[in-house]
């Protein structure tokens, strides 16, 4: 007897809609408008729409934007969706009054989550800008040294910073001073 538990994702027909970066981020908002519909049914379902609906969709918005990690216009729309299917299904049941409160709350927090995804891309697309200024730098080093020192110093000084130190090294060294018999003249006269 063997078993085999096979990834959803591995099944072909996920794989092609899934082909592409964009197609894989339609999918998993299509995915998180479905569940928001089934915490609404479910929770229809079980008669306790007005004391679980409201905590329902926050957590399944929550596990959207920090677990999926949705850009913010998949977010803001997954937050409007979240709310206008409430307060439709809330005003189908005819919950009254306290329909409004419990939609202040879900808005509010999808309100606060869709900041925090926006802030959230402020933070990656900053942290981009930098690293992107970071490389350029050392390529204007790097090209500096290599225009002002040979490839060997250039080479030793990127590869070791610390021995760009003033100072030097005392090293045991020969020096062989020669001179070549009648060399003087000879190049006084050419």
């Amino acid at each position: 007897f063997h078993l085999s538990i096979t990834n959803p994702l591995d099944v072909p027909v996920l794989v092609s809609l899934a082909a592409t970066p964009i197609r894989r981020e339609m999918l998993a908002l299509l995915i998180q408008l479905i569940t928001g519909l089934a915490v609404i049914a479910l929770t229809v379902e079980a008669g306790m729409f007005e004391t679980y609906a409201v905590p329902g969709l926050m957590l399944n918005a929550y596990f959207a934007f920090t677990f999926q990690g949705h850009p913010f216009p998949y977010s803001v729309s997954i937050g409007v969706f979240h709310c206008v299917a409430f307060l439709l299904v809330g005003a189908y049941l005819g919950v009254g009054a306290p329909l409004l409160f419990q939609l202040f709350l879900l808005g509010s927090a999808m309100a606060m989550a869709c900041a925090g995804t926006y802030l959230l891309e402020g933070g990656v697309r900053d942290q981009f800008a930098d690293r992107r200024l970071i490389a350029d730098l050392h390529q204007q080093i790097d090209r500096l040294f290599h225009q002002f020192l040979s490839p060997d110093v250039a080479r030793l000084l990127l590869e070791r910073p610390d021995r760009a130190g003033l100072g030097g090294e005392v090293v045991e060294t020969s020096v062989l001073f020669a001179d070549l018999r009648g060399y003087t003249s000879y190049a006084e006269g050419k």
